[in-house]
């Protein structure tokens, strides 16, 4: 586990784990309360912690759970007005096309359940 700074107050000495039947991260600072919960592992959970501030981070594939290298920014340049798109190495999985890299990661991190 690597040292986590919160994204909303900037505390490092208060953010803690927890694990119950999912686990998370909080950050233990009263006048903060910052917190990633319901995650499926401590990985998950740092990745979507560190996401927040980082516009340019993917959430793992809501398929096949791959995160990391194996999910990525894509171009395909026949799609004029719509280039960019988010897809999954391992499983082939992608999201919707979308003008622009960022707007392709806020369409694939947005969960329908969520």
């Amino acid at each position: 586990m690597t040292e986590l700074k919160c994204p909303k107050c900037g505390e490092t000495e208060a953010i803690y784990y927890y694990f119950a039947e999912k686990c998370g991260i909080k950050c233990g600072n009263t006048n903060c309360g910052y917190e990633i919960k319901d995650c499926e592992s401590v990985e998950e959970a740092e990745f979507k912690w560190k996401s927040k501030n980082n516009p340019k981070a993917l959430r793992s594939c809501p398929f096949c759970k791959a995160h990391g290298d194996d999910v990525y920014v894509d171009e395909f340049w026949e799609r004029y007005d719509e280039p960019y798109f988010v897809t999954c190495h391992k499983c082939g999985a992608c999201g919707p096309y979308a003008d622009t890299e960022k707007k392709a990661i806020e369409n694939w991190n947005r969960r329908v359940n969520e």
